[in-house]
């Protein structure tokens, strides 16, 4: 006769193996998983987070968040003038929230378009000015290169093309506007001009001869050219300078 027919035998069933009966958990965590209910007491409990002041630089939150006077667990928002708890999940969606974007961005934009300092707008003008300085320069020898080689004032535009496509990255080539008119007046009232007031300046203070010559050209107009002779002294010589023309009448 069998002395363990009275005795029960436990089987480990294979099927009801749980995860969590993994011996590295606690008794708490085990009876979470399987279901187990488990007494309010022993239940995890929400740990309550305070207001950081590094959150305030983080770019997310930039400008907009503010700790709650008295309450470091609460968090304000000083465009949607709203108090939230100081955790930094239920900031994200705040953030991210279609009614703190409406109201946040227009500051933001304002911001970006506030005015700038006097300090500034002299830097500006006077790097404005400078560029705008260097590109009358530019057109001035150009004009009196045309004059000194004796160059059509047509060949004046194609030649501003090939510039510009040539330096596309010279900010005084942007601001230079040359065209044949424009050279012809420069020649005419900028350069002619400064060479006569410099050649009245050495007639005045030397003797010099006047030469007039009248012509006429295919339209029938009579015009008169006055030249004048005077010694030189820095090439210590005679030149015949050109100092004006007048159109005759009848």
């Amino acid at each position: 006769m069998n002395d363990n027919a009275g005795e029960e035998f436990l089987v480990d069933d294979p099927g009801n193996t749980h995860e969590s009966d993994d011996p590295s958990l606690t008794p708490k965590k085990r009876r979470l998983q399987r279901g187990t209910e488990v007494p309010k007491e022993e239940k995890p409990r929400h740990r309550i987070q305070k207001y950081r002041k590094v959150w305030e630089t983080e770019s997310l939150f930039s400008g907009w968040l503010f700790p709650v006077a008295n309450d470091d667990t609460k968090a304000r928002c000083s465009y949607c003038l709203t108090v939230m708890t100081a955790e930094k999940s239920v900031l994200k969606l705040h953030a991210q929230s279609k009614g703190h974007i409406k109201k946040f961005v227009p500051h933001v934009d304002k911001n970006s378009r506030k005015q700038p300092s006097v300090n500034d707008l002299l830097k500006q003008n006077a790097e404005t000015n400078s560029v705008k300085s260097k590109a009358k320069d530019a057109e001035i020898k150009i004009s009196g290169f045309f004059a000194d080689r004796n160059i059509a004032f047509n060949a004046a535009d194609p030649l501003m093309g090939v510039l510009k496509s040539s330096f596309p990255d010279s900010n005084i080539l942007k601001e230079v506007t040359l065209n044949r008119k424009k050279v012809r007046g420069i020649i005419t009232n900028v350069i002619g001009q400064s060479e006569k007031e410099e050649l009245a300046r050495q007639l005045r203070k030397r003797k010099f001869s006047v030469l007039m010559d009248e012509s006429t050209d295919v339209c029938g107009k009579k015009s008169m050219c006055v030249l004048v002779r005077v010694f030189i002294r820095a090439k210590r010589r005679i030149e015949t300078k050109f100092w004006d023309i007048h159109q005759l009448y009848k």
